[in-house]
């Protein structure tokens, strides 16, 4: 047997089952017979799995999307919106010297997230005369893609039209796990893809099970970890770490400061980071008793964080930055001697990679795939174990030597690895690899 799941992915079985059993009646079953494997076993059947993907697809198809039905007029005072208060990703223009092609992406929600930045990236790497553009369902009134994008409904056949119309070699799905009325949207892009007998790429980036519902596709996982948690037996799959902009963090090393300051950044929503980062929080500043906390990133989390520092009695070391903008994560991170990942589950850990290349240390839990990025045990720590976390930033902010090697051999590993070229080059790659075995060829790819 294999080991045991991981709390968070455990929790996304218990949880997303839940969810999905509410919408079809007669489902109760599968709910007792996972939390039952999870209780004997800690992980869940092949079986189960596909049963828990086709419930999916039950609940799905009796969602009818609200958005689908927005008047023009509102559509209208969206985009103005977009156009006055809305903000762009990163956009990383240097097209990479790969193979060409002419790839449809498709991803639920246009809205700042790791997820959304990896469509851009590949989007706007593509090689020659490619052509790429991205489908979607909903996009946030304060995002603009910068990017050829269209909205598209919840239809199969409005889908299926438009893939023939643009004829793509293949069809990538960057696919995460969100409400019912995504969830549908998504089945719809399968369906319409395969239907159309284009070949799908489905980038799985998110904790839990991607859609498993035909073998004729190719995975992507954005780590080892997620590839062995995630992986279906019969589809292929591959691993691509996601990339970053090292020519836009990159920084040397700095010594030690005297006024140490201790950071991170994340979105406060629950999913990474949660309300026990406050535990992390409040014994990095006991055990490092000169050191400032500086915290970058919002949500639905910050309220009770900042409440739970402060009854600790710490609120007057920790600042409390909120949203700051990709374009200043770079001066953010080099002006930190360190930075913390005290996250609950994460399938890669970009936020990390971006502070390594800025010439930051970084200490963080080791869950999920923290450990492929972080590489040195002196920056792991014991999952969810908070003096742990104090006593592995103390011993490094101490030792100006130790924070230099602990540095050196996460550098390595990121610079290696983790920049936004390779990881096009590889979709890149992929993707022509994928479009050539199926034998479908485009009319629009010159």
């Amino acid at each position: 047997m294999t080991a045991a799941l991981e709390k968070a992915v455990a929790d996304w079985y218990r949880g997303v089952v839940r969810m999905r059993a509410a919408a079809v009646e007669d489902s109760a079953g599968l709910v007792e017979r996972i939390d039952a494997e999870l209780d004997a076993n800690g992980e869940v059947s092949p079986q189960s799995r596909l049963l828990l993907d086709e419930l999916g697809r039950t609940a799905a198809a009796g969602v009818s999307d609200a958005r689908a039905g927005n008047s023009w007029p509102r559509r209208l005072a969206a985009n103005v919106i977009r156009m006055i208060r809305g903000h762009e990703p990163y956009l990383h223009a240097a097209r990479v010297e790969a193979p060409e092609t002419n790839v449809l992406h498709a991803i639920a929600d246009l809205q700042t997230g790791g997820a959304q930045q990896l469509v851009i990236d590949v989007l706007r790497t593509a090689p020659g005369n490619s052509h790429h553009e991205v489908i979607f369902r909903s996009i946030s009134r304060t995002y603009r893609p910068g990017v050829t994008h269209r909205a598209l409904p919840v239809q199969v056949d409005a889908i299926r039209r438009y893939i023939d119309a643009l004829d793509p070699e293949l069809v990538h799905v960057c696919h995460y796990h969100a409400s019912l009325p995504s969830l549908a949207w998504y089945e719809a892009v399968f369906r319409a893809a395969i239907t159309s007998g284009r070949p799908v790429v489905q980038s799985h980036c998110v904790i839990g099970d991607p859609w498993m519902g035909s073998n004729h596709q190719h995975l992507v996982f954005c780590s080892e970890w997620s590839m062995k948690r995630s992986g279906v037996s019969g589809i292929p799959g591959t691993v691509i770490h996601p990339g970053s902009p090292a020519q836009m963090f990159l920084a040397p090393r700095r010594a030690l400061s005297d006024s140490l300051r201790i950071g991170m950044a994340y979105r406060l929503v629950g999913d990474k980071i949660d309300v026990s980062a406050a535990d992390a929080i409040i014994q990095v500043l006991k055990q490092v008793p000169a050191a400032r906390m500086c915290i970058a990133g919002d949500g639905n989390c910050r309220a009770a964080l900042e409440a739970r520092v402060r009854e600790a009695g710490f609120a007057d070391r920790v600042d409390w930055l909120g949203y700051v903008p990709f374009e200043a994560l770079p001066d953010f991170y080099r002006g930190l001697d360190l930075a913390i990942a005290p996250v609950i589950a994460d399938t890669f850990g970009s936020g990390s990679v971006h502070a390594i290349l800025s010439g930051t240390p970084v200490v963080g839990y080791g869950v999920a795939a923290i450990p492929e990025i972080l590489v040195s045990d002196e920056a792991l720590v014991v999952p969810g174990d908070p003096v742990d976390m104090g006593r592995k930033v103390a011993a490094i902010l101490q030792d100006d030597a130790r924070h230099a090697r602990v540095h050196a051999a996460q550098l390595e590993r990121s610079a290696k690895h983790f920049g936004i070229e390779q990881m096009a080059g590889q979709y890149h790659r992929l993707f022509r690899e994928v479009a050539d075995q199926s034998g479908h060829s485009s009319s629009n790819l010159h």
